[in-house]
């Protein structure tokens, strides 16, 4: 768990899944074509067929998917074609083959490319799109709609780094390091736009910079966090609505924003997910207690959300936020003297409450 994975991951503004475990606020498990326990520590010797560790997708903005190229998940220290190694690190020493699929509104249809012997080329459909597949994603169903704009993804997590399975059982909500990036592109969108120039609508235009769609990059590995948004993305669903009334709505907060959030133990992980490492709980018991966090317009750097990451240290990270919302700096080790502006978490906090707005950000 403790590899430093740094391979940067997109993601894109066509998901509706929950269980959110890389927490960056782009990539998503069912953009990689992969269920929530594909990457579990206790299935190690598990692969998935279709599941892809790094992958490229163009799709349009009702999810239909037209095409796609990415390696295959593979098990945990499985070995690659080529396995070159970085110093203290494995990065793609477990590449075997590559996918490639296209859907163009006639069927999907999936070419693997194998790396090793024998190498000949392999035809076949797409599980993803079988009902009865640990991996299927209801949305990729959807029939062509290019009036619906552009969407393209980029996703990578720690199952690159020589297969490795950094998810928990407790939780089932993915890979816990990775990250992605998204660029969407929505002629409807124009036209709200602009009405929002014109009317001189500063919170819609604020947390709307790209008048034609949206776009965002951002990772996670071994605790730290960093997102640059264009608009309010997910980063990360707790369970906390599995075992509470929410019918008044959920606990949420901003990534980088720390006030009244209860930490786990450093030594909780998805490796180390018992009682014993996690301070009496398991980890299932910490994902249970967390609501909602969400990466805003502009960029962040904060700790991982998600009980399940394991931390290098500092822990928590201080975090830091500066956009459209205002601005956030503090908290861990970087503790803000008291203000009307400091939190519970001792961090600086300066935003304008007149764009305060759950649904799009701030």
């Amino acid at each position: 768990m403790r590899r430093f994975m740094l391979g940067v991951a997109l993601l894109a503004t066509l998901t509706g899944t929950r269980a959110f475990a890389v927490s960056d606020g782009n990539y998503r498990s069912a953009l990689m074509h992969c269920s929530l326990i594909a990457s579990n520590t206790d299935v190690e010797s598990y692969t998935e067929d279709g599941c892809n560790t790094m992958t490229v997708t163009i799709s349009d903005g009702g999810g239909h998917e037209y095409f796609g190229i990415g390696y295959p998940h593979t098990a945990d220290g499985a070995p690659g074609a080529v396995p070159i190694k970085l110093p203290g690190y494995a990065v793609g020493s477990n590449l075997q083959a590559v996918n490639v699929w296209t859907d163009l509104g006639d069927g999907c249809t999936r070419t693997t490319v194998p790396l090793t012997p024998p190498s000949s080329p392999v035809e076949g459909g797409c599980p993803w799109l079988s009902p009865d597949a640990p991996n299927y994603y209801s949305r990729f169903d959807a029939a062509p709609q290019p009036d619906r704009g552009l969407v393209v993804y980029f996703g990578d997590d720690d199952n690159s780094n020589a297969g490795e399975h950094d998810g928990s059982s407790k939780v089932n909500n993915g890979a816990s390091d990775g990250g992605g990036f998204h660029v969407a592109l929505d002629p409807a969108s124009v036209s709200p736009w602009l009405g929002a120039f014109v009317t001189q609508n500063p919170h819609y235009v604020l947390t709307h910079p790209l008048p034609a769609g949206d776009a965002g990059i951002g990772f996670c590995a071994d605790g730290i966090c960093f997102s640059a948004q264009t608009q309010r993305q997910v980063a990360y669903e707790g369970g906390y609505c599995d075992v509470n009334d929410c019918s008044s709505g959920e606990p949420t907060r901003d990534t980088a924003d720390y006030s009244g959030h209860s930490w786990d133990p450093s030594s909780c992980s998805a490796a180390n997910d018992g009682a014993t490492a996690c301070g009496g709980n398991d980890l299932g018991w910490w994902h249970q207690q967390n609501g909602t966090a969400y990466v805003e317009p502009g960029v962040q750097i904060y700790e991982d959300p998600d009980p399940g990451a394991s931390p290098i240290g500092p822990y928590p990270l201080p975090g830091i936020y500066v956009g459209t919302c205002g601005v956030i700096v503090g908290g861990g080790f970087l503790k803000m003297p008291d203000s009307p502006y400091t939190n519970d978490a001792h961090q600086l906090v300066l935003t304008d409450r007149a764009l305060s707005d759950d649904a799009v950000g701030c």
